[in-house]
């Protein structure tokens, strides 16, 4: 669907504070690009290049945010 239609919203909730990102995605599949893996290993701990079994294709969603939303308001 993101291919299709880029759009997204992420809504991060603590119970508090709500806050939305609103913006586009698009889908990285692998090959990673290297400097992806490298930030993903050092920030994680992390190899997202390991195959995992009985799992689909890994894909990675690279998220631009046009606008946050807090507590309703536009920013």
């Amino acid at each position: 669907n993101i291919r299709r239609t880029p759009r997204i919203s992420l809504a991060l909730e603590d119970g508090d504070h709500p806050l939305v990102a609103e913006g586009t995605a698009r889908v990285l599949a692998t090959p990673f690009p290297p400097e992806i893996v490298a930030a993903f290993r050092q920030k994680y701990d992390w190899d997202v290049t390991e195959p995992r079994p009985r799992a689909g294709a890994r894909v990675l969603l690279e998220v631009r945010t046009l606008r946050w939303l807090l507590a309703g308001t536009a920013q």
